[in-house]
């Protein structure tokens, strides 16, 4: 794994395409950890050195479906509710999850630590069977 960027190949060359894509990565992990661990997005959203608009403009973003999925299931953690929203993964998300693997947000004791990504397998097997359900 790349320890600068956290994409499986360490031997990948992150370019400036690369890099603003890699530090957009960091900071919507980091800011859905400090989402979980306090509940408020302008809190959160300082922490990781942005504005609260700027927040708001990531999850409204193409391809922010899985950041605006994980801040509505906080949300509704943190109001109490026992139905936390379902949703489905688009296809590009699928070859993401193949290759670098799914954001993952280590909690402890309702505290952010870190987040990770891992290779996910299952995604490999939708891929190659496209005519299976999801």
């Amino acid at each position: 794994m790349n320890p600068r960027c956290g994409h499986a190949l360490a031997s990948q060359n992150c370019g400036s395409a690369w890099r603003s894509n890699c530090a957009r990565q960091r900071n919507s992990a980091v800011l859905q950890g400090l989402l979980a661990q306090g509940g408020s997005v302008a809190a959160a959203a300082n922490l990781v050195g942005m504005s609260r608009m700027a927040a708001y403009r990531l999850r409204r973003a193409e391809g922010g479906e899985g950041i605006a999925h994980s801040w509505d299931a906080v949300l509704a953690i943190r109001a109490g509710t026992t139905h936390v929203p379902q949703r489905k993964v688009t296809p590009n998300e699928l070859m993401a999850w193949a290759i670098d693997g799914p954001v993952v947000v280590m909690m402890r004791r309702g505290r952010f630590m870190r987040w990770q990504r891992k290779p996910c397998n299952l995604s490999l097997i939708h891929i190659s069977e496209p005519t299976r359900p999801y």
